[in-house]
């Protein structure tokens, strides 16, 4: 059996458990503020995206100087073969036009 008087627990009055809240047990937060983490990876974010505008920039810049330019700029080995196709284009048309004369002074004769 048991000895001795069965003690009810205590119920914490109202006004106590106000004292106890109000009391200022967490002062240290306030004294040292904890630096949030965020700042750092908004700042990356701010670098990041600022380097990629100035290559896109840059990018853009020179893709638009490259369309607007009207002479074409071309390696050595394809200016000689573009003078060579010219050459060939000049002397097949003198030729045309010699026979085209051939064929009008026979024309001509014929008359």
């Amino acid at each position: 059996m048991a000895q001795g008087k069965f003690k009810a627990p205590k119920n914490a009055s109202k006004v106590n458990k106000k004292q106890k809240q109000s009391g200022q047990a967490f002062t240290r937060r306030s004294n040292a503020p904890i630096k949030s983490k965020k700042g750092k990876y908004t700042e990356n974010q701010k670098i990041k995206d600022a380097i990629s505008r100035t290559v896109n920039q840059k990018m853009e810049h020179e893709l638009r100087g490259r369309a607007s330019d009207t002479v074409a700029r071309i390696s050595s080995a394809q200016k000689a073969v573009a003078d060579h196709h010219k050459a060939l284009a000049e002397e097949s048309a003198a030729s045309i036009k010699v026979q085209g004369d051939n064929h009008k002074n026979t024309d001509q004769k014929m008359e």
